[in-house]
Formats: structure tokens, sequence, C-alpha cells
């Protein structure tokens, strides 16, 4: 998804990634809620952690 279009503001917008800065940043739903919301460059452990705290 391009950063700058019309789509992206609905995830822009979520007040999970409102103070984001940086890309990319990757969003977690679960059950259509947004759990959880990460900045930056993530490491595979760093993504395996989440979907373990969030998805466990």
């Amino acid at each position: 998804m391009d950063f700058d279009s019309s789509t992206a503001e609905i995830i822009k917008a979520l007040p999970e990634c409102r103070d984001f800065r940086g890309l990319p940043f990757t969003v977690y739903y679960r059950n259509g809620k947004v759990v959880k919301a990460t900045t930056s460059i993530q490491t595979t452990k760093d993504v395996r952690s989440v979907i373990a705290e969030v998805f466990a």
C-alpha cells in the first residue's frame, strides 16, 4: 500500500499508529480489531515475539 494514498489514511489514523514517524510499520489485527502496531524494521525474532504475544 502506498503511504500517501487515500487508502493508507485508515492505517495512518489509527490511534496505535498516529505518532509513528518512520516506515515501515506493521499493524496486527485479531478478529477485526487492532491488537498491536510496530514501527521501523523488525527482525524475525521481533515479529515472532509479537505473534506469540497477541495470537497465542
